[in-house]
């Protein structure tokens, strides 16, 4: 029973140690959202973002950031700013993962007209391919609510690399 504790598992590779460990984070993504659910005076529409989300891994199961990027549709462009929490289920070379986030998107034209807030929950897998870089692959559900639009849900699909830093065996 005692190999089931999360302390007692052994990595299979110094990739998978490194990716373990503690430290900053950085999670460059790219994804699209296909709108699914409008109110009726709006014609629907999709989305493709680029965001960064830059962070801290507190355990080998728990990362914590803050992001930023841009969300284009249309002939429109959104400015995201948000809080992202990322919990890594126990594994080794792949990780299924869960991912939270919200936030304000802004546009900077119509910032009191247009600017909304929105959460998104993903469900994802994160691929280990070598020390210090991994990729990830989700999809889930973005509601935002807000501007003209009032409601709009999408179902977005993101791909993302995950780059940490060197490791600092000093801190342990």
């Amino acid at each position: 029973m005692a190999n089931s504790q999360p302390g007692r598992h052994v990595p299979i590779s110094p990739a998978i140690r490194h990716d373990w460990d503690m430290g900053i984070v950085n999670i460059p993504e790219a994804g699209y959202g296909l709108g699914v659910l409008f109110p009726a005076t709006v014609e629907k529409y999709n989305f493709f973002s680029l965001t960064n989300i830059t962070g801290y891994q507190f355990n080998r199961n728990i990362k914590a950031g803050l992001g930023y990027g841009v969300l284009m549709h249309d002939n429109d462009m959104l400015f995201p700013l948000f809080c992202d929490m990322r919990a890594n289920l126990n594994s080794q070379g792949v990780v299924p993962f869960l991912e939270a986030s919200g936030g304000v998107e802004f546009n900077p034209p119509h910032i009191n007209n247009d600017s909304r807030i929105f959460i998104s929950g993903m469900l994802g897998l994160h691929f280990v391919t070598v020390t210090k870089l991994s990729t990830n692959l989700s999809a889930g559900l973005h509601i935002n609510a807000g501007g003209s639009e009032e409601k709009t849900t999408f179902i977005v699909v993101k791909l993302g690399i995950e780059i940490k830093g060197k490791r600092n065996d000093t801190l342990k």
